[in-house]
């Protein structure tokens, strides 16, 4: 008998053993499955009573042979462990994946021991424990993806973040199905009642007045000087908090020019910011900044060029951040405009320092009562295009989204000056006089 072994008895000679490890304080039997071609399977019995240990084992062991049957991979796979076996296996990364993985899902499944013991009714637990979880713990929770304590998530969740929860459960158990770890889908849909979400919890914009008095703030933020009476401490702070504004600011500013999304933004490197000289009719000369969203970084997966609407000013400002303000460790131009301060090759979380930022001005929450976030800033820009005549066609391609989206996000909630310009562009259009082909096509 092996030495590490203070007891051992076969149940099943050469296929089922219990025993107990020398050394082992707590006296606590184990198993030892065998089948044929097989890995060993291990496992304690969590009990010091042999015959209690002994039933375990055998069904344990009818459990495993049943799997054998039904073909299901040998051992137990549980719901955390069949995520980061689909995570192994991918191509790519995706943030925003591991974000909601590592911060909500892999909480709530965090005591399952047995993929196939999951059952529709816990999946429909999830959602309501998803609802519950900012009224019912505190407001910061641990990430592993950024190894640090996060306190930007939403309290009460729109239904597109929750869809992003329900792709994410999907796609574990999709692989848990194509890889035999689970023999049947099961039913993982929202419940119909979220969604009447949908528009109730988007985003505020900010009205004219709001906005610059937002940009009179950020401006007061960054001219701040130090006080001659800082202590030690403060002047140690002084730097990096300064840097933390200027980056807000040119943040804010890139978001309010471009109507790029801030999962975009935080993405982008400097090579992405480009000059382009126009060619073409009394344009001819004019400089504008153009961003190049790859694939990788938009949202949906799409290329495409973004005009910024203030010429060259916003691929300036760009490069002030650069040479000015931004990490030196920052010296190529694949390196990110808005790296994390912990890790150069990771996406800054702004979320935080925008958070605060409204929190202290008092621009929060809008009067109708719905919450900021940096991503009103693309309302603003939206709003701001369309007061000054660009075509909704247009715009909806610049900002990488359909028309349908774009009246339903974004000027269903546009003040009463977007929406009177919507109709004079479309008077103005449609009541053209048609010199075309059709012009002399009507009959009388």
């Amino acid at each position: 008998m092996n030495t590490s072994y203070e007891q051992l008895i076969e149940i099943i000679p050469g296929t089922l053993v219990i025993y107990t490890l020398q050394g082992s304080k707590k006296k606590t039997w184990n198993m030892r499955i065998k089948f044929p071609h097989q890995p060993y399977i291990r496992k304690s019995l969590r009990t010091t009573d042999i015959h209690d240990a002994i039933q375990l084992a055998r069904n344990a062991y009818f459990d495993q042979r049943g799997r054998v049957a039904l073909n299901l991979p040998i051992g137990t796979f549980p719901f955390n462990r069949v995520l980061e076996l689909y995570r192994a296996s991918r191509d790519k990364d995706w943030s925003s994946f591991d974000r909601i993985a590592d911060n909500y899902v892999k909480v709530f499944f965090q005591d399952n021991e047995d993929i196939t013991k999951l059952r529709n009714s816990d999946i429909k637990d999830y959602w309501q424990w998803r609802l519950d979880y900012w009224t019912n713990h505190s407001s910061t929770v641990w990430s592993e993806t950024v190894n640090q304590t996060v306190t930007n998530f939403a309290v009460n969740p729109k239904l597109s973040t929750l869809e992003r929860d329900l792709y994410v459960i999907r796609r574990v158990f999709r692989f848990a199905l194509d890889n035999s770890y689970i023999k049947v889908m099961p039913e993982v849909t929202l419940p119909s009642a979220f969604d009447k979400q949908s528009h109730e919890t988007s985003r505020g914009s900010f009205t004219p007045s709001e906005y610059r008095y937002l940009l009179q703030c950020l401006r007061k933020e960054v001219s701040e000087p130090l006080s001659p009476d800082a202590t030690a401490g403060q002047k140690r702070a002084y730097a990096p908090m300064m840097r933390r504004r200027r980056r807000l600011q040119t943040f804010i500013l890139l978001l309010s020019n471009s109507g790029l999304r801030p999962s975009e933004a935080v993405k982008l490197r400097y090579q992405d910011f480009k000059i382009y000289t126009s060619e073409y009719g009394p344009d001819t000369g004019t400089e504008y900044t153009t961003i190049e969203i790859l694939p990788e970084v938009s949202k949906v997966g799409k290329r495409r060029k973004v005009f910024c609407r203030d010429g060259r000013r916003s691929f300036d400002r760009i490069q002030y951040w650069r040479h000015l303000h931004a990490d030196p460790r920052c010296v190529d131009e694949k390196d990110l405009v808005f790296p994390s301060n912990r890790d150069l090759k990771r996406p800054v979380d702004i979320k935080p320092t925008m958070k605060n930022f409204l929190n202290k001005y008092d621009l929060r929450i809008a009067d109708d009562g719905r919450w900021r976030s940096a991503y009103s800033l693309r309302k603003v820009y939206a709003s701001n295009r369309i007061q000054q005549g660009v075509g909704i066609h247009s715009l909806a391609i610049n900002m990488g989204t359909s028309i349908a989206q774009l009246e339903k996000a974004y000027i269903l909630h546009a003040t009463d000056d977007v929406r009177e310009e919507l109709t004079a562009n479309r008077r103005l259009e449609l009541g053209k006089a048609d010199t075309g082909s059709w012009a002399n096509t009507d009959e009388d």
